[in-house]
Parts: C-alpha cells; structure tokens; sequence
C-alpha cells in the first residue's frame, strides 16, 4: 500500500509547489499593477496640480488683459475732449453756434451713420467748445422709433434738448419740449455711450 501512496504524495506535493509558485506570480503581479496604480495616481495627481496652476495662469492673464484693454480705452480717449475754453451757458450763443453748421442732404443713412452717431459727433463738438453736453436715448419725443438726441446745459441748473439730425435746439414753445426729458439712458461721455453699445456711437468709423 505504501508504493500506491508515494505517487500520490509526490502529486500532491507537485501540485502544492506549482499553487505556491503561482500564487507567488499573482502576488507579484499584484504588487506591480498596485505600484502602477499608485504611479498612475500620482502622475494624475500632478497633472491636476499643472492644470489648476495653468487655469489660475489663465485667470491671471485674462485679468491682465482686461486692465490693458481698458487702459488701451482710457488712453484712446485721452484727448477726444480737449476743451481749451471755460464751459459756456448762454442758449443764444449756443443757437449761433448750432447756426454754423449743418449736415448735408446725404449725411444721415440709416443704421451707419443715424441718430445716434450724429449725436455722439455733435457731443464731442459740442464738449471741445465748452458745453456740457449729455448723450440720451429712448422713445422718439414726437413719437415713432427709438431715437438719440442731446441735453445741452444752458444754465447753472437747466439743459436744452438739442436735435442731432439738424443741428438744432428745442424751444420751451415745441410741442414736444417736455419729452425731450422723458428718455431711458443717459451717457456723460463717448465711453459710457460705448459700453452701451459699441457699434452705434462709433462716429469716427462711418
């Protein structure tokens, strides 16, 4: 009986040898897939770590941007006013002033060079010869679409509306005096008008 068992034993012991050495290969090549994983954690990790540092460059430059496009905005208009007289009031001499000038038949095109464009020229004229002068839109005051049209100050305390399209200001006697005070924005300069909307106070690029 003792020769039927050595074979018996000899397999089994082969076979325990061969279940140690693969048992030893699997855990072998679970430490190595464990030192990948964590090598792959890591370098997860430090990608991470780079793309919020490069995001935070990002912000940083796009901050750097903004301050240089506005500085650009402040210095282009650095000397679009450039009023080399104390400001005036007097509405007769503001009439003989207006009285100078006078846009030709072709000036105004819809959509390029309007309402609103006219205003925004007549207001740098108007501010360059001592006025203060105010930029409005809103509802056209004798009714109809939105229009654009200027207050000049004439006083201390009052302003007259002043029609860019013809170069004229609006007497206390116009049927539409009073709704020329009636409008939705108001812009005290070129860049608040620009800010507003870019496209439509460009005068300079028509």
């Amino acid at each position: 009986m003792r020769k039927v068992y050595i074979p018996i034993v000899i397999v089994l012991f082969i076979a325990c040898i061969f279940t140690i050495v693969q048992w030893q290969i699997a855990d072998s090549q679970l430490q190595e897939c464990q030192l990948r994983v964590q090598s792959l954690t890591s370098e997860i990790d430090w990608l991470q770590t780079v793309t919020t540092q490069q995001q935070e460059e990002i912000e940083s430059k796009d901050v750097q941007i903004r301050n240089l496009d506005y500085e650009v905005d402040r210095v282009k208009f650095h000397f679009y006013y450039a009023s080399l007289t104390e400001q005036r009031y007097d509405v007769s001499d503001l009439e003989e002033y207006l009285n100078r000038w006078e846009w030709t038949e072709e000036a105004y095109v819809a959509d390029e060079f309007d309402c609103s464009e006219m205003s925004a020229y007549l207001e740098w004229k108007l501010e360059n010869e001592g006025y203060n002068t105010v930029i409005v839109t809103g509802d056209s005051p004798s009714g109809g679409d939105k229009h654009a049209w200027l207050l000049v100050q004439t006083s201390t305390e009052g302003y007259m509306p002043v029609e860019p399209t013809t170069y004229s200001i609006v007497y206390w006697a116009d049927t539409y005096f009073d709704d020329y005070f009636v409008y939705d924005y108001e812009f005290e300069n070129i860049q608040e008008a620009l800010d507003y909307s870019p496209n439509e106070f460009d005068w300079w690029n028509c």
